[in-house]
């Protein structure tokens, strides 16, 4: 079961969210430095991309707050990017990102004062952004020539790598990214939010205007979950969580299936696509809120509530299937009711095969592939191996993808080598020169070796290749699964692994005994570029990483 909001989509959807960079740790997060500075205001530090649609959006909130609370907060601004090659800055939003953080930076050092203007400018018309610097400069009395000696010369360049230096540091890869006080802010990002929390850390030292900040608009939120679903109390405590970042006045109930008040709010989701679990249903207050607009698009009005979409997958009223009940009131118990017969629980194992599911495009799926030929070496004829593509079927033979069209189409072209190469696994020759470089759209010169290319277009571009891809939505749909890579052995036991080690250990609980279960396998996943910015998917993604539709 999984959600689809995690707290990516819900800074996202409240504008508080960012660019993310593919350094870094795989969760991106910003680690605190410990004490602040020698002298009594609060550190406030923000990282940024200067082209970030973000951080454009949050300058009109911090250079105010910073203004406001001046004699607070000592304010530092520093930029997240790389340097590609010695003495080269690169940033993911390109050349005139690397131009605006220079000029930025420079600006920073020979007219500090000056910044704060500068950025609200500049920013200010971000279509001629950053051409207006020079308008800019003359509108706030920056000495455009000491600035433009700077960005042009080598200083420029010193202090942006330093300025990166500074953000890889402290494994920040998200823009923007405040910190106050060396603690990552995670509440809303509006002037009311962040004069909150700076008021909180002054304590007794606060002054007199924090006494203007209005409180937080109190927000009813009631949740329906159900006793019975193993996987929802993860989210029905993780969600509140998130949300109250946002929304600080959230007052949350909680309402088991099992209470009569539990049921009298479903029936309004019943019959539904709102009628899985948990549920979250804000009441009308949540229109008052100023953030109402940017969180609406992730509601959806039902009678007096407005629901969260998400992709809970628990219905209430259905059959579960290991529970040894009649949930469903159909005199049919577990795997012997018609609705669970594509469960895993209840698919009929067949020993010694193995089938991963997996996106063409995904780094952890590409790294997991790579790690097949040891597997398969180890268990010659003791394995039945068959490798499956998750995507979405829109419309019939038409498909989407976590990764867009080229996977999509790269999906078809694999699941038609599997399909004319099956035997000897002679597919797994194409399926590895493409994941060695699977980002690449250059797929003939993976058709090497007796794989004729004709025949993988011919497949891919025709009915063929739409009906088997077809299958294999199906297929992964009926089982629930929908990350990158995910494992099921004997047909009906899931694991997860990407090192042939742990590939070995998942294979061999379900099929102890075999000769390849004894040979040491490699226990350390094949590196290959971008699995550190992949895609992930909150809680219950497999430890070793994933991308998750």
């Amino acid at each position: 079961m999984r959600i689809r909001i995690s707290v990516a989509l819900f800074v996202m959807a409240l504008a508080l969210a960012g660019c993310h960079s593919t350094k870094g740790d795989a969760d991106g997060g910003a680690s605190a430095t410990g004490a602040a500075t020698a002298s009594d205001k609060i550190p406030l530090e923000v990282f940024a991309m200067s082209g970030c649609p973000y951080w454009v959006e949050a300058v009109g909130v911090v250079a105010p707050f910073v203004r406001q609370y001046s004699d607070f907060v000592d304010f530092k601004l520093y930029f997240i990017g790389e340097e590609s090659e010695p003495g080269v800055p690169s940033s993911m939003h390109g050349e005139d990102e690397v131009k605006a953080d220079i000029l930025f930076v420079c600006t920073s050092k020979h007219a500090p004062d000056k910044l704060l203007p500068l950025l609200e400018c500049m920013y200010g018309d971000p279509e001629a952004f950053p051409g207006n610097f020079g308008d800019c400069a003359t509108k706030t009395g920056v000495d455009a020539d000491v600035i433009n000696a700077c960005a042009n010369g080598s200083e420029g360049k010193i202090l942006v790598l330093e300025s990166f230096k500074t953000s890889e540091d402290r494994n920040v890869t998200g823009s923007p990214t405040i910190m106050l006080n060396s603690q990552e802010f995670d509440g809303p990002r509006t002037g009311d939010g962040l004069a909150r929390a700076v008021c909180g850390i002054l304590g007794d030292r606060k002054p007199e205007m924090c006494a203007a900040i209005p409180e937080p608009l109190t927000i009813g939120m009631t949740i329906i979950t159900d006793s019975r679903c193993e996987a929802c109390g993860q989210y029905v405590e993780a969600v509140p969580t998130q949300l109250k970042q946002v929304f600080p006045g959230l007052q949350v109930r909680v309402l088991d299936f099992a209470d009569p008040a539990a049921v009298e709010v479903y029936n309004q989701l019943a019959g539904s696509e709102f009628r899985f679990l948990p549920a979250f249903l804000f009441d009308q207050s949540i229109k008052q809120d100023p953030l109402f607009q940017q969180f609406e698009p992730y509601l959806k009005e039902v009678g007096p509530y407005f629901v969260l979409a998400t992709e809970a997958d628990f219905d209430p009223r259905a059959e579960i299937c290991d529970n040894g009940k009649d949930d469903d009131g159909n005199n049919a118990i577990d795997c012997a009711d018609e609705s669970c017969s594509s469960r895993l629980v209840c698919r009929q194992e067949i020993k010694k095969r193995l089938d991963v599911f997996v996106m063409s495009k995904c780094p952890y799926g590409a790294m997991a592939v790579l790690s097949m030929p040891e597997f398969l070496t180890a268990f010659g004829a003791d394995v039945e191996f068959s490798v499956h593509f998750l995507v979405t079927e829109t419309f019939p033979g038409q498909f989407q993808s976590l990764h867009g069209p080229a996977e999509v189409a790269e999906d078809f072209r694999q699941v038609c080598a599997q399909k004319h190469y099956k035997a000897g696994n002679k597919f797994m020759e194409y399926f590895l020169c493409r994941a060695a470089d699977y980002e690449s759209d250059d797929w003939q010169k993976c058709a090497i070796n007796g794989i004729d290319p004709q025949v993988l277009k011919t497949c891919s571009e025709g009915d063929e290749g739409r009906t088997l891809l077809s299958a294999d939505a199906t297929y992964s749909a009926s089982m629930n699964i929908n990350a990158s890579p995910s494992w099921v052995a004997n047909n009906r036991t899931p694991f997860s692994g990407l090192t042939a080690a742990e590939i070995q250990a998942g294979y061999c609980t379900s099929n102890p005994g075999l000769a390849g279960c004894a040979t040491p396998l490699s226990g350390g996943a094949i590196q290959i570029p971008g699995a550190e910015g992949a895609d992930e998917e909150g809680a219950g993604a497999p430890p070793s990483g994933s991308c998750a539709q």
